[in-house]
């Protein structure tokens, strides 16, 4: 029985891990037997989370203070051969630049001692439409840059038949099955990340996640899928062939699933929110708009009132000037016309001093 707190995970590491512990639970010798375990690539450690009983050292190139972890490069792991009953990494292989997918695979190889367990997408058509689809939802509508994903498009997704070819180089026999219904990831990325966009969510997060977990997560084994789950021993083992099988949760094909309209529903109804949500954001920069546009047209309605103020006072001041000017020019009329100025102007007449 899975417990409530690992089904709201996000349903995408949720069902590569829950994936992780059925197989090292379907390879154990007996149920209290513990395996000594490495999660390469495994930060922040989930895998402690589904097998609390096993011996687990986890590896990442980001840092980290949690116990048994070490931060370390894939390729350059400090163990030595054989060191580990099982060697994991879910969803690393993309994030490995292409000239260095063999050199890691080796070093898983190298330190395991009987098993490996790896996840990845894998260079598909589909899979990489609805990769970059999702990117350029959260780059466009969200206004942000998916930097995981970003890796993916940049490194490029590895080649399936590649990698088999080249497990089997190193001697292990491989089985694998798809994992992660394409046709469900790529809606349910969009409306996680569409959730991400707005405060307050975690809650509806873990429900959204909890409902998928629980009702569609078994039922994603089966292509076309995101992703790709191979499961690799060093001896001839028929558990690894009966784990890989094709699982009977996984009902239908491509073709049903893509024409059962009940399932399509709940993605359809999600889209109208999502669309609903959407309209909102544009109404309410609308708004913002009007109101920012109302707020510039007070303060430019504003400036021209304190503009025809000035105007007013300058014209006031002009007036003032002009009424000063007249009444001096009127007082030196007067004064010219009185009897002193006249004597004044005889007696200085034949000096050839001007006169005021």
């Amino acid at each position: 029985m899975v417990k409530k707190d690992l089904l709201e995970l996000p349903f995408d590491q949720f069902q590569r891990y829950q994936t992780l512990s059925d197989f090292v639970d379907h390879v154990r010798k007996t149920p209290k037997t513990s395996l000594k375990i490495l999660d390469v690539g495994g930060y922040p450690g989930l895998i402690r989370d589904f097998l609390p009983n096993d011996d687990i050292i986890v590896a990442d190139v980001l840092p980290s203070d949690i116990e048994n972890y070490i931060q370390i490069d894939g390729e350059k792991l400090p163990f030595d051969d054989g060191s580990f009953d099982l060697v994991t990494s879910c969803d690393t292989l993309e994030h490995v630049p292409a000239q260095n997918r063999r050199s890691f695979l080796s070093e898983l190889s190298r330190v395991s001692r009987e098993f490996l367990f790896l996840t990845a997408p894998f260079d598909d058509e589909r899979t990489n439409l609805a990769e970059e689809i999702l990117y350029s939802y959260v780059l466009k509508v969200l206004r942000t840059e998916f930097t995981t994903l970003k890796e993916h498009l940049d490194n490029g997704l590895p080649d399936f038949e590649e990698t088999l070819a080249c497990l089997k180089e190193l001697d292990l026999n491989v089985a694998s099955f798809p994992s992660g219904y394409l046709f469900h990831w790529l809606p349910m990325m969009v409306v996680k990340h569409h959730l991400l966009a707005y405060p307050d969510t975690a809650e509806l997060h873990r429900k959204v996640d909890l409902l998928y977990n629980l009702d569609f997560s078994a039922k994603d084994f089966h292509e076309p899928s995101y992703r790709r789950v191979i499961a690799g021993s060093k001896k001839k083992d028929p558990r690894l062939d009966d784990f890989c099988r094709p699982k009977p949760e996984a009902q239908g094909d491509e073709s049903s699933d893509i024409l059962d309209l009940s399932k399509l529903q709940l993605f359809r109804m999600v889209t109208d929110l999502l669309d609903v949500n959407l309209k909102r954001d544009v109404s309410e920069l609308v708004v913002q708009l009007k109101e920012s546009m109302s707020d510039g047209l007070t303060e430019t309605k504003t400036a021209l009132a304190e503009r025809d103020s000035q105007i007013v006072d300058l014209k006031r001041i002009i007036q003032a000037q002009n009424q000063s000017l007249d009444e001096l020019h009127a007082l030196v009329s007067k004064v010219r016309g009185l009897i002193p100025y006249r004597v004044y102007r005889r007696l200085f007449k034949n000096k050839n001093e001007k006169l005021p």
